[in-house]
């Protein structure tokens, strides 16, 4: 544990220096030549603490940088096609002990606060084929998350608290927050299990993690920072949470007609209606709200409208954008685009077939996520893809009718649609998709008792 460091501003300073280039160009020779790389994540995190800040790798429950309060974390960055920047990947906090997060009364005297109020973020840009010491750094700068989204935070873990507390933890999931994340944490299966308090079910160990949309949040609103600008809007109304300012929005539209609202808000008749007409509805001005409002585009909320037709059905199964061939057979599960996709919140507005006025009216709207046993099957579908596609099979993935709660099917303008694979040639763009009755058992259900009687 190091000692060396008289205040938090020191250690900023030091790691501004950082900037533009990297730890071999600035670093002692000396420190760097006895150093050992280590493999895996965290690794280049190792590296820093050693050869930059002088810090021996402890697995200290303190800060790094005690007796100061701060924390040091290393993140990577891509690099996009066009050559733009954003975060690769969730960050991952400290381990939860299911037993010491049970007994905490609240956030501000627990373990994860005391362990990250003060983050010393370094943006890296992620070469795998360089050194550590070559590692260009992007940018750096220190993480307040309870000045910066305290409500969100505490909500967060909250949620976390109270699912160990009533005997669930093996039933968390990254899908259950919105910035604040418990992810799985352990080199297998059959190692990463742990007890829990109040059940004798065995729970996947997990730590806390700032999700990846959060993750992109935070560097955009530290890059803001040195340009002195603000990009988004607030869209929480004063003193509610994100989820209840959308659900009251959206609640103050019920009964309407989606013909109705296409009048009032000047909307032609397109696939996407409904989701366009919300956008107006939550003040977006039919923009998608993730470009408008910070809180949307850090939790990476999904808006995905719901049709109940006249049989009391709806007939269309949930799209998610195109597979990427070439990034699928290079992923993980768990920081994989599709894992990433599901553990979000979906708002999820249900307009119904209205008998009466002969047409579909805006009724409810649920708040949904999907649930850890249900991920875990999707991870069946995404691996039999993703193998499939290494072996360059591309007819036979798992359809709709093979019960698997999601599918994969053609997403293309037409069959000439087509997108690159790993064996160098094209095939048509696909996507996975969750089964419409899938969506109608679990988000939909039959709370609509006056249709009970088609279901």
């Amino acid at each position: 544990m190091s000692n060396q460091w008289k205040s938090i501003e020191d250690v900023e300073e030091f790691a501004s220096l950082l900037e533009g280039t990297s730890v071999g160009e600035i670093g002692s020779p000396l420190a760097l030549d006895s150093l050992k790389e280590s493999s895996g994540k965290g690794g280049f995190g190792q590296f820093l603490e050693n050869a930059y800040f002088g810090i021996e790798t402890n697995n200290s429950p303190l800060p790094d940088f005690y007796p100061l309060p701060l924390e040091l974390k290393a993140t990577p960055l891509k690099q996009n096609k066009n050559n733009s920047l954003q975060p690769k990947e969730r960050l991952v906090l400290n381990i939860i002990n299911f037993f010491e997060v049970a007994d905490e009364e609240d956030i501000y005297t627990s373990h994860f606060l005391e362990k990250n109020a003060q983050i010393l973020l370094i943006w890296y840009i992620h070469a795998s084929a360089q050194a550590y010491s070559d590692y260009k750094i992007n940018l750096t700068g220190i993480w307040k998350c309870m000045e910066e989204d305290k409500d969100q935070i505490i909500e967060d873990w909250m949620t976390i608290r109270d699912k160990i507390k009533a005997g669930k933890a093996h039933e968390l999931s990254e899908g259950d927050t919105l910035y604040l994340g418990a992810c799985t944490k352990g080199a297998t299966a059959n190692t990463s299990y742990r007890n829990q308090p109040y059940s004798e079910i065995l729970a996947k160990q997990r730590a806390y993690s700032f999700k990846v949309q959060y993750m992109k949040r935070i560097y955009e609103r530290m890059v803001e920072r040195q340009s002195n600008r603000r990009l988004l809007k607030r869209f929480a109304l004063p003193k509610m949470t994100v989820i209840d300012t959308i659900k009251f929005k959206i609640s103050t539209y019920y009964e309407r007609t989606l013909s109705s609202l296409k009048e009032e808000f000047k909307i032609s008749e397109s696939k996407n209606i409904g989701s366009r007409i919300v956008f107006y509805i939550l003040g977006a001005e039919g923009k998608n709200p993730s470009d408008v409002f910070e809180e949307f585009k850090a939790a990476d909320i999904q808006i995905k409208t719901i049709k109940v037709d006249k049989n009391g059905k709806n007939k269309e199964s949930m799209s998610f954008p195109t597979i990427n061939y070439l990034e699928l057979v290079e992923e993980k599960w768990e920081d994989s685009t599709l894992y990433s996709q599901l553990t979000r919140k979906f708002v999820c507005p249900i307009f119904i077939w209205d008998e009466k006025k002969e047409d579909l009216v805006l009724s409810d709207c649920r708040i949904w996520n999907m649930s850890e046993s249900d991920l875990d099957i999707v991870h069946e579908v995404w691996e039999d893809t993703k193998s499939k596609v290494e072996r360059g099979i591309y007819n036979t993935f798992i359809k709709k009718s093979d019960n698997r709660i999601a599918h994969i099917r053609p997403h293309g303008r037409n069959s000439l649609d087509l997108t690159p694979t790993p064996q160098g040639g094209f095939e048509k763009k696909m996507s996975f998709w969750l089964n419409n009755d899938y969506i109608f058992a679990n988000i939909v259900s039959t709370d609509f008792t006056s249709y009970k009687k088609t279901f």
